[in-house]
């Protein structure tokens, strides 16, 4: 019975799309405090009234504070923020005039003040937007020296932040003061309230219109623009890692920020160039210049002639404002190498060029006869699995760990997708009772839950399993622990159809893949080239034993010369430096892109 409730309140959770029961609590005190003021105002309970004017006041400012999905959804039913603040008030002269107060002074200075204060909410919606505005550049930056844009300093931080929900606030004085006198106090105490509701409220506007005078603005986005015209000319950037995506996709970025660090310190002259703010706020840390220029108007009247070769990790429609630009080699290089049907999508046809880590990726293209050229297909290795250790790691006093790191469910439905919604638990249980102990490491894919109901519950019950069993099994849900840092301290992995497969086979150590679609162990291999020097597991997670058993008896893995051979097939070969090899393409495209533009030169 507990089980059950606790399984609809998450149910319930999700539906409404809030992150605990105090918002969903605070919404329903919302939602029944106000009908509870008409009440209390056409009853004449002043007392009943204060008391549900400060429950809604409290439930307002806890979702505020906890930024609340439901505040959104409250401003499209048109129960939007001021609208809160205006019913209050409103039925705060309703009840002085149900209290005999209609012909007082204090019910006219009550309208008038709230006539002024809600006359006051246009001018500072208005300065709070333009200041947000003229502060936001039309290029935000990192590791580039901003000092010749000459920028003010920003707005103090307490004038904007929740301004709306400040200001509507203010009115607090000015509410309990004629609630006071509503109840018996004297005149002075409502006329009290009013006057430093409205001084604060003329105060907040002043304030903001004081950061709005000459000098204390950034220049226009025309000059700063123009700037960054400069700086690129300047800089002289020849290599661009190109990017769009979701806040939950920045991943995909990040993992190639090290190889533009190591291609800067071989002499080339990279640039990291993001399309959304959020991106830029999560980036991982690099010295790399990095800008971001939201607008596709801005970045397509940008100078970039001076770029060579751009780099692509996801294929996403923005990437059409740069592809654009005849002047450069456009490259696919992707966030990831598998054989999932993304790895293969017919869009890559639009690159000048297809970057694979090794002979696998070529073969993928191939067979899926999707319009990429052969002779468009460089193998170029994987730079990134440089930190990955190879081979097993030192046993002695250490129970050994399992990696589980299942992908995402994808945009469909397909059961093959992910092993977590079928086997997730299954997987976990057997780890966690295991005859030899092991250590459960859980990992998920960054987009788990975000589409699939299912995928979330099944990732939640796993979570639970292993916080329930204690001890040195650990949950990695952020960012850090990076993903080849928990292969650093994995003995074996156990994943789905993803590049997290690919990646982990630069180990040389144990893995299994589970067959979530029930294709059976034969033809799931044929399918799946990653798979080939694989434990498979069944839905029920049977055939784990055997990766056990690896663990048990390294010297006796029957996989071992397997995993070997697929590396390099996979990957590519192990010498030269994988780094090395990108380089060398970097260099020889630009090249290309260098004597294209000549010879285009030549002919107008």
């Amino acid at each position: 019975m507990i089980r059950m409730t606790e399984e609809r309140r998450e149910r319930l959770l999700r539906a409404a799309r809030v992150g605990s029961t105090g918002e969903l609590a605070a919404a329903a005190v919302l939602v029944c405090g106000f009908p509870l003021l008409l009440a209390a105002a056409l009853l004449g309970q002043a007392g009943l009234f204060a008391a549900a004017a400060a429950a809604t006041y409290l439930a307002d400012h806890f979702l505020h504070r906890r930024g609340s999905y439901l505040l959104s959804r409250m401003a499209k039913a048109r129960a939007g923020l001021g609208v809160r603040f205006l019913l209050r008030h409103l039925m705060l002269v309703l009840l002085l005039v149900r209290l005999d107060e209609a012909d007082t002074t204090v019910t006219l200075a009550a309208i008038s003040c709230f006539v002024a204060f809600h006359g006051l909410q246009v001018p500072h919606s208005a300065l709070s937007t333009l200041l947000r505005n003229r502060h936001r550049l039309p290029v935000a930056t990192r590791n580039i020296d901003l000092s010749r844009l000459a920028l003010p300093a920003p707005p103090p931080q307490a004038l904007l932040h929740r301004g709306a929900e400040k200001m509507q606030h203010l009115d607090l004085f000015a509410v309990a003061g004629v609630l006071a006198a509503a109840t018996g106090a004297s005149a002075p105490v409502a006329y009290a309230g009013i006057g430093a509701t409205l001084a604060l409220a003329l105060a907040y506007v002043l304030a903001l219109a004081a950061c709005m005078r000459p000098g204390k603005l950034p220049p226009r986005r025309e000059r700063v623009l123009e700037w960054f015209d400069g700086w690129l000319a300047e800089h002289q950037p020849d290599t661009v890692l190109y990017f769009s995506g979701s806040p939950e996709s920045t991943y995909q970025v990040s993992m190639w920020l090290e190889t533009m660090e190591q291609l800067a310190a071989r002499g080339l002259r990279p640039l990291v160039l993001l399309r959304e703010r959020y991106t830029l706020e999560t980036l991982a840390e690099t010295t790399v210049p990095v800008a971001c220029v939201p607008s596709a108007v801005h970045l397509m009247n940008l100078d970039l002639t001076m770029l060579r070769v751009a780099l692509y990790p996801a294929n996403v429609g923005k990437n059409i404002h740069l592809l654009r630009e005849p002047t450069m080699k456009h490259v696919f290089v992707g966030h990831g190498d598998s054989d999932k049907l993304a790895s293969v999508n017919p869009y890559s046809k639009v690159y000048d060029e297809v970057w694979t880590a090794g002979r696998a990726g070529r073969d993928r293209y191939a067979l899926a006869r999707v319009g990429v050229r052969d002779e468009d297909i460089v193998e170029v290795g994987r730079p990134q699995l440089a930190p990955v250790l190879s081979g097993p790691l030192p046993r002695e006093g250490r129970v050994p760990t399992v990696l589980y790191a299942p992908t995402w469910e994808g945009w469909t439905d397909d059961p093959g997708n992910t092993s977590l919604i079928l086997a997730g638990e299954h997987i976990v249980r057997a780890l966690l009772q295991a005859p030899d102990p092991v250590r459960v490491l859980y990992k998920p894919h960054p987009f788990t839950g975000t589409r699939s109901p299912l995928a979330r519950e099944a990732h939640e019950k796993v979570m639970a399993m292993i916080e329930a069993a204690g001890g040195d099994h650990q949950v990695v849900t952020g960012p850090e622990p990076k993903l080849y840092d928990c292969f650093n301290i994995a003995d074996a992995l156990v994943s789905d159809i993803s590049s997290v497969v690919s990646d982990w086979i630069a180990s040389g150590r144990p893995y299994a893949v589970t067959d979530s679609a029930g294709l059976g162990e034969e033809e799931f291999r044929r399918q799946n080239t990653a798979v080939r020097a694989a434990v498979v597991l069944d839905n029920r997670a049977s055939g784990i034993e055997q990766l056990l058993a690896a663990l048990r008896d390294p010297a006796g893995d029957p996989l071992a010369d397997a995993r070997a051979d697929l590396k390099t097939y996979l990957l590519g070969p192990s010498g030269p430096d994988p780094l090395a090899r990108f380089e060398q393409a970097v260099k020889e495209l630009a090249t290309k892109a260098g004597i294209r533009n000549l010879e285009s030169l030549t002919h107008e």
